[in-house]
């Protein structure tokens, strides 16, 4: 996954994580939807593009909406606030 996001980059244009099945089966389990979209969030780190290399920074997943995003309203609450704590620590640790 990483080396198709490198090469998508390359050619100016935004992977996306929609057909990426181990994320779907997450998404699955966790909240019950099977539609959805989602993008990498990457960063070239310190070195910025000069160091050739993307590095996953998060995924910006856009559920849709219906009956059971909210049956599952709980795990979505949990999965966002980790992330948002995940991403936070990384911000301040860079």
């Amino acid at each position: 996954m990483i080396m198709a996001m490198n090469e998508a980059a390359q050619r100016g244009e935004i992977f996306s994580l929609t057909q990426y099945s181990p994320l779907a089966n997450i998404l699955l389990a966790k909240t019950g939807v099977a539609h959805f979209e989602a993008w990498p969030l990457t960063s070239y780190g310190p070195l910025g593009k000069m160091s050739g290399k993307l590095r996953l920074v998060g995924i910006l997943v856009v559920l849709q909406a219906g009956v059971d995003s909210v049956l599952h309203r709980e795990a979505l609450i949990r999965m966002l606030r980790t992330t948002g704590l995940i991403y936070e620590n990384m911000l301040l640790s860079s």
